[in-house]
């Protein structure tokens, strides 16, 4: 016998059928019963507040959610399979990541679409990663097309029967079929099935490409570098961006999105070799926030790139605007300029006292010609 909720959905759907087509409504009744949960059902807030959620939030501490997904987002040759690699380990072993952030241990399906067997094999065992409690499930070979019903359904057995905690995608691109990026609409398509796994416990991280920045657009990853960015940030919970400096080898994590909690300061961590019993091995070591002054720095360089990107500029006058623009004091400024002369990406000519900075376009500048010969100098200042 129907409970009333039941008899108003049923109602409900009705009227779903008749809006949609008049003519249908004489065969309602031959198959209400297999359709009729596909009306959603609301409940009361009363009956939602008594439901019973688990503390814990997190699979990695402020890192990756217990409900919900994860973008891991980098320019290709960012090391984020690395990154995703030692996340896995850790959540196979409990170990915490990075040494810093605690983990829930369970069982991990990684699925790679990139790495040759070989290399994926390589990876793994410089970093040790081994089963024990909990066993790390490798789909390696051949393409998963998560766009169909086939690979959906195949994703959500797999999880089912194994007793999947956390999926690993590396890449969203690859197993995607053929997502145009750039179409809204199919971007939400693409990830609204995909939300079931929200309710259930389940972990979704998608590892992703984000486009390489302009000179001018500072060295920060920013959330709207991924290609399709407000579609795809909009259906995750949290979005992690990676960026390694090359001279030191140090990966710099910035979460940009955090909907489950406070975003987590910018930090930093380091990949090191070691040869033990003639085995290279690789650790990953926590080396702390990336402190304010840096984060200044940084901010600085982004401004000064987009005011030169307009016109040149004398050292003065840049001082000044990035000042009344974020208020960033002089020293970080010009700590700034000297770090984008060094790397090169922009160049100056001396006016007397004054220094005169322009980003290089093809080597010279209109003030170039006027002024001569463009003078390198460690005394920028």
């Amino acid at each position: 016998m129907r409970t009333k909720r039941q008899q108003k959905i049923s109602e409900i759907r009705k009227k779903v059928i008749t809006l949609r087509d008049p003519y249908s409504l004489d065969d309602v009744d031959d198959f209400e019963e297999e359709d009729t949960d596909k009306i959603p059902d609301p409940i009361t807030w009363s009956e939602f507040s008594s439901k019973k959620f688990p503390e814990d939030r997190w699979y990695i501490e402020d890192l990756v959610p217990k409900y919900g997904s994860t973008i891991l987002a980098a320019v290709s040759g960012e090391r984020k399979s690395w990154v995703a690699l030692q996340m896995t380990k850790c959540l196979i072993s409990g170990e915490d990541f990075a040494g810093q952030f605690k983990v829930r241990a369970g069982n991990v399906l990684y699925i790679d679409s990139e790495m040759s067997e070989s290399e994926l094999q390589r990876r793994c065992r410089q970093l040790q990663i081994a089963d024990s409690k909990f066993k790390m499930f490798i789909l390696n070979k051949g393409d998963i097309d998560l766009s169909t019903s086939i690979g959906l359904a195949y994703l959500q057995n797999f999880i089912q029967h194994f007793k999947i905690s956390v999926v690993f995608i590396d890449t969203l691109r690859e197993t995607a079929g053929g997502l145009r990026e750039e179409k809204a609409e199919e971007v939400r398509e693409f990830f609204h099935p995909l939300k079931l796994y929200k309710n259930e416990g389940v972990a979704i991280v998608w590892m992703d490409h984000f486009r390489k920045p302009a000179r001018w657009e500072g060295d920060v990853p920013k959330k709207e570098y991924l290609f399709g960015s407000q579609d795809k940030t909009s259906g995750c919970e949290v979005l992690l961006m990676l960026k390694t400096d090359d001279k030191t080898g140090e990966i710099g994590i910035y979460q940009t999105k955090n909907r489950v909690g406070i975003i987590h300061k910018p930090f930093k961590v380091k990949m090191e070799d070691e040869l033990v019993d003639g085995q290279k091995i690789t650790k990953f070591s926590y080396l702390g926030e990336i402190e304010e002054k840096e984060q200044q720095k940084e901010r600085a360089k982004e401004l000064i790139l987009n005011i030169l990107k307009e016109r040149g500029s004398y050292n003065k006058e840049l001082v000044s605007a990035v000042y009344e623009s974020s208020k960033i004091g002089s020293r970080n400024t010009q700590d700034a300029l000297r770090d984008l002369i060094k790397a090169k990406t922009i160049d100056f000519v001396r006016e007397g006292r004054r220094h005169y900075y322009f980003l290089p376009k093809d080597g010279e500048s209109e003030k170039d010609l006027e002024m001569g010969s463009v003078t390198q100098n460690d005394d920028v200042f």
